[in-house]
């Protein structure tokens, strides 16, 4: 069977020579190998693109073609006691299980039963702080709508009509049992068009895009599903639409993070600021904060900064963020600052170090008391 040409160069069948002729150099620059290398589908299809431009350009050869088309179209289709979708053949046969399933959900008078559309899941992926306070998104995903040159029909204005092979003109085609259906070749009508509508391919449908907002409330978690009724895709013959799934992906924060549900925060202090004590500056889900950090303070202390957290499950108000410091040691020292330090350790009194004093002590009971206290180098 001969492919559709006028289909390959996407043009009607009373386009003109000019036509033809402008189709084939746009679609050739396209597909042409040296704009693909190594693209096998590119090259097979420049090269029915070349067949087809053959065929049309030559006035004899294109009313050969014409009139094999016309024969295919009045041929008659054979007679089968089988399902009323097998006697139905598309060209691609990758179309034969769409139809089978298509026609299957007729029932017998010929008409479609209502079905619901299909869902629509979609990932959205939110900001750590947007999912910690709540907020609204805008979400803009591809659907399906009618063709706005065809207003769905599928053919354009103007197009040639020929009686249905089908059918032979009468819209209705015998059942096995006798009993007579709507034609789903013609939609019992009688005729059918050869030409199809060029944006829409004859589909009568057309990709666009549509948005919507989503309410993404606070305290949510990667992994949840908001659930949106009737936003999903289209039912068939007045069926009612699928939902719309929305999965929440949430972006990890590169300081703050959550712990059995509270908001922390770990913030390295220099051993010498965690001394003297001072301000340091923290991040919060509404920006940058200052802090003071008492002197004296100890690895692993939490300042609690009330109200600065994510929502409570109850969404009516906040909780809290937990700075944890972790106090750090200099990985190296400079000549003066070892001198410093000498002379601290020098002047420091040991009733400022409880635990020092503490081992002190239990190590001297570890010593006979009637020997003298001897230490030894390891």
């Amino acid at each position: 069977m001969k492919p559709d040409y006028y289909q390959l160069l996407d043009l009607r069948s009373n386009s003109t020579a000019a036509e033809i002729k402008k189709k084939f150099r746009e679609l050739a620059k396209l597909y042409h190998p040296d704009r693909n290398p190594g693209n096998a589908d590119a090259e097979e299809r420049f090269k029915l693109i070349n067949e087809a431009y053959e065929h049309l350009r030559d006035l004899d050869r294109r009313a050969d073609y014409d009139r094999y088309l016309n024969r295919l179209q009045y041929k008659k289709a054979p007679r089968r006691a089988a399902a009323w979708y097998d006697t139905f053949h598309p060209v691609d046969p990758e179309l034969s299980d769409f139809f089978k399933g298509f026609y299957s959900s007729l029932s017998a008078s010929g008409r479609r039963r209502a079905a619901r559309g299909a869902d629509v899941r979609l990932n959205v992926k939110v900001a750590f702080h947007e999912a910690a306070l709540g907020c609204v998104k805008e979400i803009r995903f591809p659907i399906s709508v009618d063709c706005p040159r065809c207003a769905g029909s599928g053919v354009p204005a103007g197009a040639r009509q020929h009686r249905c092979a089908h059918c032979h003109g009468t819209g209705r085609n015998p059942l096995p049992v006798g009993i007579r259906k709507q034609c789903e070749h013609c939609r019992g009508s009688g005729r059918v068009y050869m030409d199809r509508c060029r944006r829409c391919s004859g589909s009568g449908r057309v990709e666009s895009f549509r948005v919507i907002q989503v309410n993404v409330p606070a305290g949510i978690e990667t992994g949840t599903r908001l659930h949106l009724k009737g936003l999903g895709a289209r039912g068939a013959a007045g069926g009612k639409a699928g939902d719309f799934l929305v999965v929440v992906q949430v972006a990890k924060h590169p300081l703050l993070q959550l712990e059995e549900g509270r908001l922390v925060c770990r913030v390295p202090v220099p051993v010498y600021r965690a001394l003297a004590g001072g301000k340091i500056d923290v991040p919060t889900l509404d920006g940058i904060a200052t802090i003071d950090v008492p002197p004296g303070a100890r690895d692993g202390l939490e300042i609690r900064l009330q109200g600065q957290g994510q929502y409570m499950p109850a969404g009516k108000r906040r909780g809290d963020l937990i700075i944890r410091l972790v106090v750090e040691m200099p990985a190296t020292m400079t000549r003066a600052e070892k001198k410093l330090i000498q002379q601290l350790a020098d002047m420091a009194a040991t009733s400022a170090y409880p635990a020092s004093k503490k081992y002190d002590r239990m190590l001297s009971g570890l010593l006979p008391k009637s020997t003298s206290r001897t230490r030894r180098q390891v």
